[in-house]
Formats: C-alpha cells, sequence, structure tokens
C-alpha cells in the first residue's frame, strides 16, 4: 500500500475497478474490491489476481463515530455469480473519503433537496439554485470541493427542455465558479509551463458546454504561451457525432475510444506550479448534466510532488488508452 502523510486531518483514499479483461493478470482496485477479487479467482482458478490500493493518508486518526463518504461512477447493476456486472462490465471508478463531516454535510444537503423534490423537477431545480445563490451548497477547502447540479441561470445556466442542446435558446454552463470543468480549464488558460489533461468519460456530448469546452482547449494548445500542452481523451460516445465528430479533439491532442467506459474523471496537472486536480463524480460531459440534471463532482486537489490521488486516477485513465 502506497501513502503519503501530511499534517491536515483528513483521509481519502482512491479505488478503481477493472474486472473482466483479457490480460493475463487483471487487476481490481474497488471498495468492495476484495469480495470481487475472490468471486472472480473463484470463477478463473488458472488466473493470477492482483489486488492494489491507492491511498493518501492525511494524518487522520480512526476514531469511531467517522462516516465515510463514497462517491462512485458505477450504477447498481445486476451482478453474475462471478462478481462481474451482467451486460455492463464497463470501467469505473470510486473514492472513498473519510472523516470530513463538513463535504459529507454538502451531500447530505444535495440529497435533502432530491429527496423533497423527487416528483417535480421544476421545484428541485429552484431549490438548488437558491443555495447556490446564498453559497450554501457546494463545499470548497484546501483539498476538497463538492459540486452540484443544476448551475445558477447566470451566467450561461439557462436551459429550455424539448429543444436542442445546441441551440441558441440554451446556456453552455461555462461558468468558472459553480463548474469545475470551466473553472481549471480556465485556470489552465492563465498557467506557463508544462499542462496535462486527461478526460475520461462515458459521455463527451458535442453540445454547446462540449463545443465550448473544446474551442477553450483549442484556444490554449494554439496559445503561444511556453510550455508542453497535453491533452489526452478518453470517450465511450458523443450523440452529436454527425454534427461535430469527437475525432476533431485529434486536432489538439489524441482522441481513443476504447472497451466500454462508464467513468466521469478528469485529471488537470499544472507541473509548473506543482497543482494536480482530480474531478470525480457523475457529470458527463454534457450540456442537460450540468443545467438539468442531478449530478455532483468531487474535487480532489493535491500539491505534492507525490501526488496518490491523481496519480490512481491517471493509472485508470492508462489501462484504457
Amino acid at each position: 500500500m502506497d501513502a503519503y502523510k501530511e499534517d491536515t486531518g483528513k483521509q481519502y483514499c482512491s479505488h478503481s475497478r477493472n474486472v473482466g479483461d483479457s490480460q493475463n493478470s487483471p487487476v481490481f482496485k474497488y471498495a468492495d474490491l476484495l469480495n470481487r477479487a475472490i468471486a472472480y479467482k473463484n470463477a478463473n482458478p488458472q488466473t493470477n489476481v492482483e489486488v492494489k490500493f491507492a491511498m493518501y493518508t492525511l494524518a487522520w486518526a480512526l476514531t469511531s463515530g467517522s462516516i465515510p463518504r463514497i462517491r462512485t461512477t458505477a450504477n447498481i447493476d445486476d451482478h453474475d455469480n462471478s462478481g462481474i456486472p451482467s451486460g455492463k462490465d464497463w470501467v469505473q471508478s470510486g473514492i472513498l473519503i473519510n472523516g470530513h463531516p463538513e463535504l459529507m454535510a454538502s451531500y447530505n444537503k444535495y440529497f435533502n433537496l432530491i429527496y423533497d423534490n423527487y416528483n417535480n423537477q421544476q421545484n428541485f431545480h429552484s431549490a438548488v439554485r437558491a443555495m447556490h445563490a446564498s453559497n450554501s451548497l457546494n463545499y470548497d477547502d484546501e483539498h476538497f470541493s463538492s459540486y452540484f447540479t443544476p448551475l445558477p441561470l447566470s451566467p450561461q445556466g439557462n436551459y429550455v427542455a424539448g429543444k436542442s442542446d445546441k441551440s441558441s435558446v440554451q446556456g453552455n454552463a461555462w461558468d468558472v465558479n459553480f463548474n469545475p470543468v470551466a473553472k481549471y480549464t480556465s485556470q489552465m488558460a492563465t498557467q506557463t509551463g508544462n499542462r496535462y489533461l486527461k478526460v475520461n468519460v462515458y459521455h463527451f456530448k458535442m453540445d454547446n458546454f462540449g463545443t465550448t469546452f473544446y474551442n477553450e482547449l483549442a484556444n490554449i494548445y494554439n496559445s503561444n504561451s511556453s510550455g508542453t500542452k497535453h491533452f489526452r481523451f478518453v470517450v465511450k460516445e458523443n450523440t452529436y457525432e454527425s454534427t461535430f465528430s469527437l475525432t476533431n479533439l485529434n486536432n489538439i491532442g489524441i482522441v481513443k475510444f476504447p472497451k466500454p467506459t462508464h467513468a466521469k474523471d478528469i485529471t488537470f496537472a499544472f507541473s509548473n506550479i506543482g497543482s494536480y486536480y482530480t474531478l470525480t463524480g457523475s457529470t458527463n460531459l454534457k450540456l442537460d448534466d450540468n443545467l438539468s440534471k442531478a449530478n455532483s463532482t468531487i474535487v480532489v486537489k493535491e500539491f505534492t510532488s507525490e501526488h496518490p490521488i491523481y496519480n490512481a486516477y491517471k493509472d485508470i485513465y492508462n489501462y484504457q488508452y
């Protein structure tokens, strides 16, 4: 187990899951990876199975009564007897954060908004945006942030159901205060030196949001600022492929379409200032995911030469790439 410690009083760890691949030594990294690994080994006794952890511990002593926060990209799907999801043997990711009541409280508030407005989407939108207006829903500290949708109506949060997500009546969800993708892309534009972006998402939709993201990245890639601009993408789906193909991403980096991924993971690395950001949760790179649906994103921020959470998510990405 690899670990790094720092005196900040928090603990978190990251797991990914690579189940049922064709490699000789499948690797499992998941919250219940031991049970899954045992089930897989029982079903495949001739196969060597490895179990790996990536953990980042911030000098936090385990105490009774602590409440963990688990965030995963996986849905609750049926599994077969060997522990593999039935018909959806896809790459997933998850993160467990322990000993952080403030972060947990932000998710509890969001859950209550969903629970209290489950039968009225408009009321849910209004309730979330009311809390955004008072900055009382999202959470942010030195190492962690939580973000919840839908975004505020201003500056780019307008969404008209039934209209195309490329329509001029729709916003583009580019909000540097409430959208972490916009925030860290905009931060990247102000940096010099080597900058790295890795996108591992189920759905990168070239709608108003997707094309804005692309254009912002293109501006950075084609700028005269010094340093490497290294952009890489692993994507499963784009429902607007016929109008703006994801192959356009090859103009600013490299895109690959591997075996199915259900991840919603994005990593930013700004090596010139030693900053590493990992975004993970339920939010695809889509307009409606940001402006209409209920989604959340956790951001883990690391500012050390050892950045194990960033590295763990980089490993998930490289597994597919």
